[in-house]
């Protein structure tokens, strides 16, 4: 089974189209958004925010809606998420995932399920900044990641091919490897990726019984050994039950309409 995807960034990284294209992502995956909150999520001043999610709308990549709350325009392909109020979903997950990072000393990550794929909603680096679990706001295929695949293991076998069917009419034969794999990660309650020297484990954060989301930690086995050392597990799950006790609390409602 692949695993999940290492991405660099180029080495003449245009500064302002990155910030335009992880507005774009912020947009498609938390919904309705106001000046104010897409500035602080760039790291950029009120203007700076104004003039990219101007030149957006422009392009039909964001809409203003009738309370001057941008969301996601015509031109994006993916669809917004509405089933969990993900800017929420990070601020409580997020200096967990920080300690998980700490910790592990290694990336940590945070994903959610959309049709087929997995979206990292969230990233911390860790000290070892070099083995990054992707980037925030990636979409990967979620059969690719432990964190998606963890994730995938709560749909029912009817439920994934359905989902998988979708899209290809000849998915059945094909999801058979898959489904099996789910059937073991669905009894372990955790995935686990091998590939290039790296490790990765993912399981799913729930919240009233219900998966919302998954996270996933990666680290070297040049450091850790042969096998992936328990401790790993034990960190990964003590971040999740973390997160929970935060949603158990005080549970995250849909995303509202702006």
């Amino acid at each position: 089974m692949a695993t999940s995807v290492v991405e660099k960034k180029p080495a003449y990284a245009l500064e302002s189209v990155d910030k335009a294209l992880q507005l774009i992502e912020v947009l498609r995956d938390s919904g309705p958004l106001r000046l104010v909150d897409a500035a602080k999520e760039l790291g950029v001043s009120p203007s700076s925010a104004h003039r990219l999610l101007s030149m957006l709308v422009y392009r039909g990549f964001a809409v203003q809606g009738d309370r001057r709350a941008y969301q996601a325009g015509p031109s994006l392909g993916e669809p917004p998420l509405v089933e969990i109020d993900v800017p929420v979903l990070k601020q409580r997950s997020r200096v967990h995932l920080q300690a998980l990072a700490g910790r592990t000393e290694r990336p940590a990550a945070m994903m959610i399920l959309s049709g087929r794929n997995s979206r990292v909603i969230l990233v911390s680096p860790g000290s070892d900044s070099g083995l990054a679990y992707g980037r925030q706001g990636a979409v990967i295929p979620a059969e690719r990641t432990c964190g998606g695949r963890a994730l995938l293991a709560e749909l029912s076998e009817q439920q994934l091919l359905a989902r998988y069917q979708a899209s290809d009419s000849e998915a059945g034969q094909r999801l058979l490897p898959l489904i099996d794999e789910l059937r073991r990660v669905r009894r372990a309650g955790f995935a686990i990726d091998q590939q290039q020297g790296i490790y990765s484990v993912g399981t799913t954060v729930r919240q009233q019984g219900r998966a919302i989301a998954a996270i996933a930690a990666s680290f070297s086995a040049v450091r850790s050994g042969s096998a992936m050392p328990r401790e790993i597990f034990d960190e990964v799950f003590a971040a999740r039950a973390a997160i929970e006790r935060e949603l158990a609390a005080q549970p995250i409602d849909p995303p509202r309409s702006h």
